[in-house]
């Protein structure tokens, strides 16, 4: 069995590493020094290359006509239709929470 040495060990929430150990900030710094001093890598037939891919591809519209057209009536015959949904939702529940009336008529008199 393991015997606990109270001098080493470390009170809850402190951290049982040294700073020493994880020296991320100077770390990070000269990464970051060192990605902001080289520059993009690639010949200029790069550029030429992707420049000549986006000529090749077919250029096509971002919305076809109709569509564009159609676009507002259709979204305005959509708020209309769920406007008259929750009218007559409405409606219904008015009538359902009506009382019943019962009416005798007398039959031959």
């Amino acid at each position: 069995m393991r015997t606990v040495d109270p001098e080493r060990t470390v009170p809850y929430g402190a951290c049982a590493v040294s700073d020493e150990a994880f020296n991320v900030d100077e770390d990070l710094a000269r990464w970051l020094q060192e990605v902001g001093r080289r520059k993009a890598c690639g010949s200029p037939s790069l550029a030429a290359s992707a420049g000549e891919t986006a000529a090749s591809l077919p250029a096509r519209p971002a919305m076809p006509v109709f569509l564009e057209r159609a676009k507002r009536p259709l979204l305005l015959t959509i708020a209309a239709i769920a406007y008259l949904q929750y009218f007559y939702a409405g409606v219904m529940f008015k009538i359902l929470s009506l009382q019943s009336i019962i009416f005798f008529v007398a039959a031959g008199g």
